[in-house]
């Protein structure tokens, strides 16, 4: 006997508990996993737009303009975000001595949002190319938190393939726990993250390609 059983759990990073958005929601998940990898990642970027007449200018204003309002200190405030959630699929197998896990696909799905300037006609090329290198270094911090929830995402795969009990209801109270435990895990990672680099103001501190095993959750 066979059951399909479909989690959406949400994770999310600093910027989703404050503004109250993307922790409850069922934003990315798919009804059902696509065939192929046990593993898999669907990410989303979007832009949202900043008007501004220079670049210190746009610095100020996609602080105000961003859809999401966490602060940086310093009375700065975040202008990207990477919002993730753990999708979880798998299947259950009853024998006479126990229910167990037959098979699990765990599928993460990103968001991540950046700012978009609409650049004006006359603007220097100073300017141009001040805001594309911010731009970069932007999104190569939020490529961080990408990594880290890939990482929380596999290991909590092969968490999920070993689970099994007396029951099926025990096997869902089970996995049910080890999902949980994998969201807030990532909840920590982004956080330690954030303060190593100070949200991207420091991002040279951390190489995102070695990032530290503790903060990646392996072994």
């Amino acid at each position: 006997m066979e059951r399909l059983i479909v989690w959406k759990w949400a994770t999310a990073m600093l910027v989703v508990a404050t503004v109250g958005c993307g922790a409850t929601r069922s934003s990315g998940c798919p009804a059902a996993p696509t065939k192929g990898p046990s593993f898999q990642t669907v990410r989303r970027d979007e832009t949202y737009p900043v008007v501004a007449a220079t670049f210190v200018d746009f610095r100020a204003a996609a602080q105000i303009a961003a859809p999401f309002r966490v602060s940086m200190g310093d009375g700065l405030y975040a202008t990207g975000r990477t919002i993730s959630e753990f999708c979880v699929y798998y299947t259950t197998v009853v024998s006479d001595v126990d229910c167990r896990v037959d098979s699990v696909t765990v599928v993460v799905s990103i968001g991540v949002t950046l700012p978009s300037w609409r650049i004006p006609v006359q603007v220097g090329d100073l300017d141009l190319l001040n805001y594309r290198k911010y731009l970069a270094a932007l999104a190569l911090h939020e490529e961080g938190h990408v990594r880290i929830a890939q990482s929380f995402g596999a290991k909590l795969r092969s968490a999920l393939e070993t689970v099994a009990a007396p029951t099926c209801s025990e096997v869902l109270a089970r996995a049910h726990g080890r999902v949980l435990s994998a969201r807030q895990q990532v909840a920590r990672a982004y956080v330690v993250y954030d303060e190593l680099t100070r949200h991207g103001r420091q991002q040279h501190v951390v190489d995102i390609d070695s990032l530290p095993k503790t903060l990646l959750g392996s072994d």
